[in-house]
């Protein structure tokens, strides 16, 4: 499988405020386009503050990335009723899209209206549960949502982290998850449990950056290996985050650690 993913999360768009910077969304969008995708996966916070006006912003300005464009609503867009106005502007707040015959892209929406912490429920699990014993086994499935699925070095005090994770793990072991996309903590990370990569994306365009982070995105490429990569926007730095081979074992697709966090830890040490 040939494939290329753009990650990006955490845009935080709004006319009203100075949570997200133009001039990087601009330069990143441009970025993106040059690397031409096959989708966009945007996982969380189009808004900040889930206002009509703030909606429609972030519709027009998404508009100018050639790619298709698959977004999950985060934390941030569920405020002021903002869940109802996503499905008005974005549609389904639960979709499945089939990028190629193997790959297939699940969106969930892991927010709760006006608080901050995540959960997904019995109801978003079964229908989780139901979607994923549809898709093919020798295909690749691509969980999208906002809330982390594991906790992120760098992130700070944890207090946000998806509530009903264990049973999101259980999910994603059981039906044979390859890739978990997530936001939400405005700082990059990839991990592997059991057969599952989850990789966390940091801030797109918002000015809130811990540290000495900056503006990034996530590029996910599927050829002969599958690459994790960071690009940041400011710098046009590269950085491998992790990678993984992509073998075919009893008709189901899986992921094999090649190079992962540790091994980026022992390399800068």
């Amino acid at each position: 499988m040939n494939a290329k993913i753009v990650h990006i999360s955490d845009l935080h768009i709004s006319p009203y405020r100075k949570s997200w910077s133009p001039e990087i969304f601009y330069r990143g969008i441009e970025q993106i386009n040059e690397l031409g995708p096959d989708v966009v996966i945007v996982t969380g916070d189009l808004t900040d503050n889930g206002l009509v006006r703030e909606y429609e912003e972030a519709s027009s300005l998404l508009e100018k990335i050639e790619a298709p464009v698959v977004p999950v609503p985060g934390n941030h867009d569920a405020r002021n009723l903002g869940w109802m106005t996503f499905e008005d502007v974005f549609g389904d707040r639960y979709r499945v899209e089939r990028v190629s015959a193997d790959l297939y892209v699940i969106g969930l929406d892991s927010s709760e209206p006006d608080v901050d912490y995540g959960q997904l429920g019995r109801e978003r699990q079964e229908w989780l549960e139901e979607t994923l014993r549809r898709i093919p086994g020798g295909a690749c499935k691509c969980v999208a949502m906002h809330h982390h699925l594991l906790p992120v070095p760098g992130a700070g005090r944890e207090r946000n982290v998806l509530v009903d994770a264990g049973e999101m793990i259980n999910l994603c072991i059981k039906y044979g998850v390859d890739l978990v996309l997530c936001g939400h903590r405005h700082v990059p990370f990839a991990a592997k449990v059991e057969d599952t990569v989850v990789v966390n994306a940091g801030t797109f365009s918002a000015t809130k950056l811990r540290g000495y982070s900056r503006n990034s995105f996530n590029v996910i490429e599927f050829s002969e290996t599958v690459s994790v990569n960071l690009y940041e926007i400011t710098t046009e730095r590269k950085l491998e985050l992790a990678r993984y081979k992509p073998v075919v074992r009893e008709g189901e697709y899986r992921l094999v650690r090649v190079k992962g966090i540790a091994d980026i830890l022992r390399e800068s040490a």
